[in-house]
């Protein structure tokens, strides 16, 4: 019984690593460079790693299985299922001790299972025999048993020897079972492994073909549309069609009315032509009968030359009066006519009708009753053409043409009118103060020169296009704002000056330490000349400029700082800066470049996990992220660099941040701290 029970069949449960993959990928945590509020800035969490530029999870178990992690994060006899970041590891299987991610380990006993009997080792590894009965179980330990048989009987010995061979021949069958399982466990692994691999695969050709089939859909729906649209576009060129007939006999039916109505007319206008040739005629023959009464100094009633008196509506006897204003007489052969108050001869007078004879001014057109028109203007023989206002009280001088500064004009509005000029340059009197403006001739609108806030222009290079005898100096632009600001106008340029910082007016300079600083390679104007050459009133300790403080910044921003100017006596909004970088980022439009430069960088660089020495730019006014300007300088080595259009002041900076990682430093400078813009809009 007891060897029956040793060689009886065994029940061999097989473990295997089960991957669990939990699919999608992981958002980035990463945001490139810290913008000061403490943002994480390394490439990826634990548990992710880069793969195109984004953050993915990590499978450790297919890992595990294919041998890319080693040891296996979890214990072979155990299911191991992927987390997003991490993993999880399942219990240990019967009859063994510990966790999946400890190890498991086998307990203090092994049972073998055949009838009512159990036999397993106990914790003293002594082989116990445990009898099943409806009364309960009994256990008694093997030695024990077996010490009390040999008391008793020879045979007992013989089965002792017997018993020792089984637990053996057991024991070698276990060992060489546990050592297959392990093959078996690995084969089945990598199995696995591939299987997963395959299902993502067919799972993304799954996807694949149900985009491409809902693509399909779509242009089926659109292709019954079009169907249905050209159906009923076939429809109605039918309709049409069907009304051509009637239609055309309707055309020829108004041709042939047409025809007639032009017959008529023919006929019509043949008569008017001998009707008006006849009148022609008959007002030729007067024409020749008002010639001859004219050479006679009398006028043709249409029958006869009469005097002229009778038939000018005033003879020598009529009265001037308001009533009889404008009336025409002759006296003595003399044409007079009546201004209101008495007659006056015609001709008599040219005072400010011809240059020789000027007015002395409009007030005296007045007196003599003219009415508002061009007159000349001026003293002796000297006139000069002049508009003159008589429709008041009093006569108002509005200046000539504006042609020249001369003959400045008052009033633009007018000048169309009375002078027939267009829209262009004229000059102008303007407060007693005679410029040249450009002005709408029938509007009177004025373009702006700058020269107040009511008069702010769009720009400098505005200014300087129209009015180039006044476009330096303080001026109002507007450069596309609601509000004008006041800047300092160089012909066209817009002049400014930059802050600088407490080193230099025209740098900012960074260090690793003071016995380490980024002067120590010697990069004056980056590799060529003086320190010095690159710095404007270089001032303080500029050799060292701001030390780097003992937190580790590492591959983040460490310093930040920014940078203002001003015109015109004033700071410069954001805003502003904005308005006037908009259209002059090309290097014609600036008198000045930026640089970066960096010593003893170590050869780190930004793109190289953002190391070495580098200067960011804040690319949106107010947030957003810093656009890094860097190179590599090497060992105890210098470089520059220039700054880029990647920030939408450019080439202005308004804030910005400085990183070191090793000794040395870095270096951000304007080429001059005078700067000029061509700043159009």
């Amino acid at each position: 019984m007891l060897l029956h029970a040793l060689g009886g069949p065994h029940t061999v449960a097989v473990l295997a690593v089960v991957a669990v993959v939990a699919a999608g990928t992981a958002p980035a945590h990463a945001s490139g460079i810290d913008d000061g509020n403490g943002n994480d800035t390394n490439p990826c969490d634990p548990g992710f790693h880069l793969v195109n530029d984004a953050c993915q999870d990590v499978n450790e178990c297919v890992l595990s299985v294919t041998g890319e992690i080693t040891p296996p994060v979890c214990d072979p006899r155990t299911v191991c299922t992927n987390t997003m970041g991490s993993f999880e590891c399942g219990p240990c299987p019967v009859n063994f001790q510990g966790d999946g991610k400890t190890g498991c380990v086998r307990e203090p006993s092994l049972d073998v299972v055949d009838g009512s009997l159990i036999f397993h080792l106990d914790d003293t590894h002594d082989l116990a025999v445990r009898a099943i009965s409806a009364n309960g179980e009994k256990t008694t330990s093997l030695r024990s048993a077996v010490s009390a048989a040999l008391a008793n009987t020879e045979e007992l010995s013989s089965t002792k020897v017997s018993v020792q061979v089984s637990l053996e021949t057991l024991s070698t069958h276990v060992s060489n079972t546990v050592e297959d399982f392990g093959v078996q466990q690995s084969t089945l692994s990598t199995e696995l492994g591939t299987v997963s691999q395959a299902v993502a695969l067919v799972t993304n050709d799954f996807e694949d073909a149900a985009l491409k089939l809902s693509n399909v859909s779509d242009k089926a729906d659109t292709g019954h549309a079009l169907a249905y649209a050209l159906q009923e576009e076939i429809l109605g060129l039918t309709s049409r069609l069907n009304n051509t007939d009637s239609e055309v006999q309707e055309a020829l039916t108004l041709i042939s009315e047409l025809d007639q109505r032009v017959g008529d007319a023919d006929d019509s206008l043949e008569m008017s032509v001998i009707s008006l040739m006849l009148e022609l005629s008959h007002t030729k023959a007067q024409l020749s009968s008002v010639q001859a009464c004219a050479l006679a100094g009398k006028v043709y009633d249409g029958g006869q030359c009469v005097p002229v008196c009778p038939h000018l509506g005033s003879c020598s006897d009529t009265t001037c009066n308001a009533a009889s204003k404008g009336t025409v007489r002759f006296v003595n052969d003399v044409a007079q006519v009546c201004d209101g108050n008495d007659f006056t001869q015609i001709g008599a007078t040219t005072t400010g009708i011809s240059p020789v004879d000027p007015a002395e001014s409009c007030q005296e057109l007045k007196d003599l009753g003219y009415v508002t028109g061009v007159y000349y203007i001026g003293s002796g023989t000297q006139g000069h053409t002049r508009l003159c206002d008589l429709s008041g009280e009093t006569g108002v001088d509005l200046g000539g043409d504006g042609t020249s500064e001369e003959d400045a004009s008052r009033d633009c509005s007018r000048l169309s009118k009375y002078f027939g000029l267009d829209t262009g340059v004229y000059w102008l009197d303007i407060d007693g103060i005679v410029q040249r403006w450009e002005c709408d001739t029938k509007t009177g609108a004025l373009t702006p020169d700058g020269s107040s806030v009511d008069l702010a222009a769009d720009s400098c290079d505005s200014i300087y296009n129209l009015y180039p005898d006044r476009a330096d100096g303080v001026r109002w632009i507007t450069a596309g704002l609601q509000t004008p600001f006041k800047v300092d106008c160089d012909q066209g340029w817009v002049k400014l000056k930059v802050s600088g910082s407490e080193f230099a007016d025209n740098a900012w300079m960074f260090s690793y330490s003071t016995t380490n600083e980024w002067s120590k390679c010697g990069c004056g104007g980056c590799c060529s000349g003086s320190l010095e050459s690159i710095l404007e009133n270089p001032r303080g300790s500029w050799r060292d400029g701001v030390v780097k403080s003992d937190q580790n910044y590492r591959y983040a921003c460490e310093f930040y700082f920014d940078i203002t100017y001003t015109s015109a006596g004033a700071t410069l909004s954001s805003a502003q800066v904005l308005a006037l970088t908009s259209n002059a980022k090309d290097p014609a439009d600036r008198n000045f470049d930026m640089y970066t430069g960096s010593c003893d960088d170590d050869g780190g660089s930004y793109s190289n996990d953002r190391a070495g020495h580098w200067v960011g730019i804040q690319e949106h006014v107010g947030s957003g992220p810093y656009a890094v300007s860097d190179c590599t300088s090497g060992n105890n080595g210098c470089c520059r660099q220039n700054v880029g259009n990647n920030f939408d002041t450019f080439p202005l900076p308004i804030r910005a941040c400085a990183s070191i990682n090793t000794g040395g430093g870095v270096v951000l400078w304007f080429t001059t701290s005078d700067l000029r813009l061509r700043a159009r809009v």
